[in-house]
């Protein structure tokens, strides 16, 4: 009897010693810069792989601890020209990992944290925009189901968006997008939020009319519920209600709408002087 404790005390020790053997090694490997620039190096070449734009990353920081890894400088260059603006700027990314199985090799997303993005978007005369044309798929895939990829929480915040369209002509500025989205394991639903405070809207010869935003949402493998959706542009709004189910098979869409038109916001279309707020509603 006190031999086999004798054996099980020494092989729980030996375990114990493995264990933080790899532990430090693995603390040692996620220091090493060359280790770094080579995890930087498959990341840009499986991105742009994938979306057939170059990607570059100036830093990466992963947190072995807290399964966290932050990306630093993310840049996504389109068709623009070299000497112009890239397509999306991304000072930071934070994103946190969840072990589901370690058998099964499961991982979830628990967190993925967006700040300070910078989306420049360009259309010349012909129509061309500086957008990626991703490579056709050499593998036939069934596609990934958001549900059961289950981000538990994306937030992103102080987006800018930039779109100069010289073929409507039409230039749009977002500022302080606000993103927020929670995933419910129990409920297999995603519940978030989109807002944005701080946007400018010009078209052609126009004023350039502020505008804003603010939606709230939940869906789930068979509903989508826009439970409030406000729009404001100038003195114009227009709010929406709207439910979809069986959106996968045969769509089932019930909703409310209000619609409030300022006049004046839109005086410069036509040489027709109009004044006063028109007001629909309905259901749809």
């Amino acid at each position: 009897m006190a031999k086999w404790r004798k054996i099980v005390g020494w092989t729980a020790v030996t375990i114990g010693a493995l264990l933080l053997l790899i532990v430090v090694a693995a603390a040692i490997i996620l220091k090493n810069p060359s280790f770094h620039r080579y995890v930087i190096a498959k990341v840009e070449q499986t991105a742009q792989q994938s979306t057939g734009a170059r990607v570059e990353i100036q830093n990466l920081q992963i947190h072995i601890k807290t399964l966290t890894a932050d990306v630093y400088g993310l840049t996504v260059h389109g068709n623009e020209p070299a000497d112009a603006k890239p397509l999306l700027q991304v000072p930071r990314i934070t994103i946190g990992l969840k072990i589901l199985s370690v058998l099964h090799h499961q991982v979830n997303l628990s967190e993925l944290l967006i700040d300070h993005p910078a989306v420049n978007l360009v259309v010349d005369a012909n129509g061309r925009s500086n957008l990626p044309q991703p490579p056709p798929s050499q593998k036939k895939s069934g596609g990934t189901n958001i549900f059961d990829l289950a981000i538990g929480h994306v937030l992103l915040t102080n987006g800018v968006i930039d779109a100069a369209d010289r073929q409507i002509p039409l230039n749009a500025n977002l500022n302080g997008l606000r993103t927020e989205i929670n995933f419910s394991q129990l409920r297999q639903t995603y519940s978030g939020k989109i807002s944005y405070q701080n946007g400018l809207v010009q078209y052609e010869h126009l004023q350039p009319l502020p505008h804003s935003l603010e939606a709230s949402f939940t869906v789930g493998p068979s509903e989508l519920n826009l439970q409030q959706v406000l729009l404001k542009l100038g003195g114009s709004q227009v709010q929406i209600k709207v439910t979809v189910r069986n959106y996968g098979s045969e769509p089932i869409a019930q909703g409310h709408y209000q619609l409030v038109l300022h006049t004046q916001d839109f005086s410069g279309v036509s040489t027709a002087n109009a004044s006063g707020d028109v007001m629909l509603s309905g259901d749809l």
